[in-house]
């Protein structure tokens, strides 16, 4: 089966989570894979998650790469990227910055503000576990209900 380069991307990403200790020799070789075969040209997702993941594999120089190039297609305002900021990608391509020591403030203050309110109207359904039974309350615009 054929994989796109965001699938081979993600792949290699989940090879990089693995338990250091038991997939040492694969995640050098996955590492070594998207060292030697990363664009940083492409899209802020698959910059964002190739930097982070070299960044893990201690692949520095590498990381600090793909750190650089997503600073360059930041957008003024702090967002990603330059000129059609999309929330997503803000969020990735912080996560990945945060990870290096990198974070702007402006993103952070960004996402922030791009936040939106989650509908007030319809039925919302809470489950909450606890180790023993009680009661619960919940409030919203300082009332309880």
């Amino acid at each position: 089966m054929l994989f796109s380069k965001k699938g081979a991307l993600i792949t290699i990403i989940l090879l990089l989570v693995i338990d250091v200790a038991l997939a040492s020799p694969n995640i050098n070789k996955a590492a070594s894979w998207l060292s030697n075969n990363t664009n940083f040209e492409q899209d802020i997702e698959s910059v964002s998650f190739s930097t982070l993941a070299l960044s893990l594999a201690d692949y520095g120089s590498d990381a600090q790469r793909g750190a650089s190039r997503l600073l360059d297609r930041q957008d003024p305002a702090g967002c990603w990227p330059k000129g059609n900021c999309r929330v997503k990608d803000t969020a990735l391509a912080v996560l990945a910055l945060n990870h290096i020591g990198k974070t702007p403030s402006a993103s952070k203050s960004w996402l922030s503000s791009a936040r939106m309110p989650a509908s007030s109207t319809g039925k919302f359904w809470f489950q909450v576990a606890a180790s023993s039974d009680g009661q619960c309350k919940i409030s919203y615009d300082g009332k309880q209900k």
